[in-house]
C-alpha cells in the first residue's frame, strides 16, 4: 500500500507554509514527491558528515539533533530537531553532508528524493522561485 504524502508529510508543509504562501501548484508538488519512512532508534545516524546526499529528510516523530566534528575529536551540537522539521535542505544543493544528524529518541524519518528532475526534489523554491523572491522583502 503506498504511503500518503498527505498524512505523511502534513506537519513539514505546515511549516513551510508559515514562511511563504504557497500555492495549490505548490502544494500538489510537494505532495508528488516520492518518499519513504523509516523508524530509527536512539543514535542512529539519518545522514552523517561528509556522505554524500541521495536524499532530504523529514522528521516525522521524535526528536533528532544536527551536529558536527570539531578541531579536538569532539562534537558539536548544532540544533534540536522536533517532529515535521525538514532535517537538510542545503544537502540538496552541496552534494555532500557538512554535518551529521542523528536521532536523539526512537521516531519516524521519511527519506525524501534530492534529486532526479522536476517533481522529484524537496526544494519546492528551486522549480517555484517566485515565492521567495516575493516574499523576500
Amino acid at each position: 500500500m503506498p504511503l500518503s504524502s498527505k498524512v505523511y508529510l502534513a506537519p513539514a508543509l505546515r511549516k513551510l507554509e508559515q514562511r511563504a504562501a504557497l500555492s495549490e501548484n505548490d502544494r500538489d508538488a510537494f505532495h508528488a514527491l516520492p518518499f519513504f519512512v523509516k523508524t530509527l532508534h536512539p543514535s542512529s545516524y539519518i545522514i552523517r558528515e561528509q556522505d554524500l546526499t541521495k536524499n532530504c529528510y523529514v522528521l516525522l516523530s521524535g526528536f533528532a539533533f544536527r551536529s558536527k566534528l570539531v578541531g579536538n575529536g569532539g562534537r558539536q551540537i548544532l540544533s534540536i530537531h522536533i517532529p515535521g522539521d525538514m532535517l537538510d535542505l542545503q544537502h540538496a544543493f552541496l552534494g555532500v553532508a557538512d554535518h551529521s544528524i542523528q536521532m536523539l529518541t526512537t521516531g519516524d524519518v521519511a527519506y525524501v528524493a534530492a534529486g532526479g528532475g522536476t517533481g522529484s526534489r524537496l526544494c519546492i523554491s528551486c522549480h517555484r522561485p517566485r515565492n521567495v523572491a516575493r516574499n523576500a522583502g
